[in-house]
């Protein structure tokens, strides 16, 4: 029955997510980032990325404002946004791409419990700002204009904070009081979730929401081609461990 519901699902899921990236795309994500978060593995660290976006002061070109344009730093964005766009296009993720550095944070300050540690996983800029274009926004603007998302899913909403979960539990809580109604609930709290997502479910999940198949196959490849590497403060370990029919690793990162 599920498989035949997602087969219906993809018959009928009309119009799909756009998953163009263009260079105003990665301009403004790189604008909006903040320099001192760790990634890029491969030392392509955001500083780089927005000294490019610095305009030059001696460009002759001005635009509306006055302010200069710098054209040499809109051709590098566009060739970044370009290649990632290859890389969709072709379904084949970059090699840089496939390197992770796992950090792990301590839950409880001072008692690093192997089940109280949060993997984190540093990935390169590109490849989280392609994520991030495509799933965090065009994805789920793709569900709130096609209403998919209940009003009890406040996580990753625009508009939606913990503040207001707050507020309905305790207005509920309020009114089930003063009606002297008998009410069950249950806080799950799903363990470990993101490191226990399934890749090829997850990508079945995004094409019957209107992802495009290419961007699926990206991914998917991506995922399974990953090598995860621990990084300390001591550095970064040169061996890794990688997913395998043997040793399956799930998940698809966190952080």
């Amino acid at each position: 029955p599920l498989l035949d519901q997602f087969i219906r699902r993809l018959k009928d899921r009309g119009e799909q997510v756009d998953i163009t990236i263009r260079r105003e795309d990665v301009e403004d994500g790189f604008k909006c980032w903040a320099e001192l978060t760790s990634t890029s593995p491969s030392g392509r660290h955001l500083s780089l990325y927005k000294c490019l976006l610095a305009p030059d002061p001696d460009d002759p070109e001005k635009d509306d404002e006055g302010n200069p344009i710098d054209n040499k730093s809109r051709q590098i964005m566009q060739v970044y946004a370009d290649m990632i766009q290859i890389a969709i296009k072709h379904g084949m993720p970059l090699e840089r791409w496939q390197f992770i550095a796992n950090a792990m944070l301590e839950k409880i300050p001072g008692c690093p419990w192997l089940h109280k540690l949060r993997v984190i996983h540093i990935v390169e800029a590109d490849y989280n700002l392609m994520l991030r274009v495509i799933l965090a926004r065009g994805l789920m603007w793709h569900c709130e204009d096609n209403k998919w998302l209940g009003d009890s899913q406040l996580g990753s909403r625009k508009g939606r904070s913990a503040k207001m979960h707050l507020l309905q539990t305790e207005a509920t809580n309020d009114a089930v009081r003063r009606s002297r109604t008998d009410i069950g609930v249950m806080d799950n709290d799903a363990k470990a979730c993101y490191d226990r997502i399934i890749p090829g479910l997850i990508n079945l999940v995004y094409r019957s929401l209107g992802i495009p198949v290419e961007f699926v196959k990206c991914y998917g490849k991506a995922l399974k081609n990953m090598k995860y590497h621990i990084k300390t403060k001591l550095g970064t370990s040169e061996v890794h461990y990688q997913d395998s029919d043997e040793t399956p690793v799930f998940g698809v990162g966190q952080g």
